[in-house]
């Protein structure tokens, strides 16, 4: 079974590639990107490179925002209030949904 824990380290994992590749924003059809990464690609934006440069751009912004959530809803399940249970319903349906993805 996926742990908060878990997922927390994906996140973290995927925050530390960011640093490790290509800096910069990507966009489709940059030569730089595409030869750094040796590949060979012409001017035509596939439905690929597109999928990629908004991947690269993308997806740490969203694993930076979901771990920062993820941490806040830790902090507030130890609150005995109405928000614990709220945040403790919260993480475990970001635990199941990141479990029925993989």
């Amino acid at each position: 079974m996926t742990t908060i824990e878990d997922i927390k380290t994906e996140l973290r994992e995927i925050i530390e590639l960011e640093r490790q590749i290509t800096p910069g924003r990507w966009s489709p059809g940059s030569e730089s990107i595409w030869s750094h990464n040796s590949r060979v690609c012409n001017d035509a934006e596939t439905d690929d490179m597109i999928f990629v440069c908004r991947a690269r751009n993308l997806t740490p912004k969203m694993a930076k925002a979901l771990l920062g959530a993820v941490e806040m809803l830790e902090h507030m399940t130890t609150y005995t209030t109405k928000a614990g249970t709220v945040a403790s319903n919260a993480l475990e349906t970001i635990r199941r949904e990141w479990e029925a993805q993989a």
